[in-house]
Order: C-alpha cells, then sequence, then structure tokens
C-alpha cells in the first residue's frame, strides 16, 4: 500500500493495529510525503511506537517536504511524543 494518500484515505482495517510500526529511508525526496506520517500514526495502537529515521537536510522547520513540521504538529496534538532521539553519523565524512 503507499502511505501518504492521507487520513481519510487510510484503510480501517488497519487503523490502530500495530504496537510498532518502523520506517527508515522513506522520508525524502520522491518517497512518502509528509502525509505518510498521518498514516502510521493511524496505524499505531494507543502507546504504540513509531521508530523512524530520515537524512538531517529534511529535518529542518518550514522545508519544502514538511516532515519536521508534520512531527512537531502531532507532539504539539499530543498524538506523538518524541521519547528518544539521536543523530547518527553513517555516511558523514569523519562519522562512525
Amino acid at each position: 500500500m503507499f502511505l501518504g494518500k492521507g487520513p481519510e484515505n487510510f484503510p480501517e482495517e488497519l487503523k490502530e493495529s500495530f504496537e510498532v510500526v518502523v520506517a527508515s529511508g522513506i522520508w525524502m525526496h520522491g518517497h512518502v510525503p509528509s502525509s505518510g506520517i498521518y498514516d502510521a500514526h493511524q496505524a499505531l495502537k494507543t502507546g504504540g511506537l513509531f521508530v523512524t529515521a530520515m537524512r538531517k537536510m529534511y529535518w529542518v522547520d518550514g522545508d519544502i517536504y514538511g516532515y519536521k513540521d508534520v512531527f512537531n504538529e502531532l507532539v504539539d496534538k499530543g498524538k506523538f511524543e518524541f521519547v528518544k532521539t539521536f543523530t547518527f553519523k553513517r555516511g558523514v565524512p569523519g562519522g562512525d
């Protein structure tokens, strides 16, 4: 299934179905739009975990793709809570 069609198009049978949703390497130009974050939220059971990663270049307030803005919106509405964040340096010159 394609993520990012909007909350009104998310399949009813998948809503609140998963304790964990993992998404890595999909939040970037030409991949899943920021609206896919709403889909990931709808898929989670209450108290579920959303584990994700994205390149730092997309984690910017007001960015054209809006990934950080959507996450912050859901946090502000009490739908998500950042439990842990970190920056990893794989693939970065001088990184581990």
